[in-house]
């Protein structure tokens, strides 16, 4: 049986499964982009055409949160959903993928270019503390020196998302550009997570609805 260590986590061969939606249509943001009035986003999302599934909810600036932390998260075989208002552990999901996946130039950059987005809404993004890994901390963890140390104390222990390599194609869209990360973290986006030893359904819509569900959601999965 094949085995793995990462970060002092133990695994075998998993099979976790995870997939995920990402709001695209319309962009989360367009009501406060567009200088809607409450009454017209308010008229917008009572509308025919979000009670029936082919266009999301818009959000008002107030909906937004105040603060959104970035830690740490273990995201493996375990069958739960983090819903669409869950901004914190989707952002956790999104954080572990990066320190999982990103050199630490990478990591770096990316973290300050989601700050700044963040900050140009008015909202304050915690990070949890993280280093460069150097030479002498090298063979204590096991990774090229390029890559991302966290720096724990008593609230954090070590995170992972299981094969996180599966999923850089989700990770590449929500950091990629501000509309992408806002639909991840404040729109109707979520995450199924499973696994295949035993019957769970990670499925993101009903049969009947994924025609107005492909328009309106863009769509991974990240297997094992």
């Amino acid at each position: 049986m094949k085995q793995q260590i990462r970060k002092s986590v133990f695994e075998t061969n998993s099979s976790s499964t995870h997939a995920m939606a990402i709001q695209k249509y319309p962009n989360v943001m367009y009501g406060i982009y567009a200088n809607l009035s409450d009454e017209d986003i308010e008229t917008h999302n009572n509308s025919d055409e979000v009670k029936e599934g082919w266009q999301c909810k818009l959000i008002k600036k107030e909906d937004l949160p105040g603060i959104v932390t970035f830690h740490e998260g273990g995201f493996g075989w375990e069958i739960r959903t983090i819903k669409s208002d869950d901004y914190d552990t989707k952002a956790s999901y999104l954080y572990t993928l990066m320190s999982d996946s990103l050199s630490y130039e990478e990591f770096d950059e990316a973290v300050k270019r989601i700050e700044k987005w963040l900050n140009e809404e008015g909202i304050t993004a915690e990070f949890q503390p993280y280093e460069k890994i150097d030479k002498v901390h090298l063979n204590e963890y096991e990774y090229l020196p390029s890559m991302v140390k966290f720096v724990h104390d008593n609230e954090h222990d070590w995170g992972y998302v299981d094969h996180s390599d599966e999923a850089d194609d989700f990770l590449c869209y929500v950091i990629s550009r501000k509309d992408n990360l806002f639909n991840y973290l404040f729109g109707d986006s979520f995450i199924r997570m499973g696994n295949d030893n035993v019957d769970c359904d990670i499925s993101l819509c009903k049969e009947d609805e994924h025609w107005a569900f492909d328009c309106t959601h863009k769509k991974f999965y990240k297997g094992n």
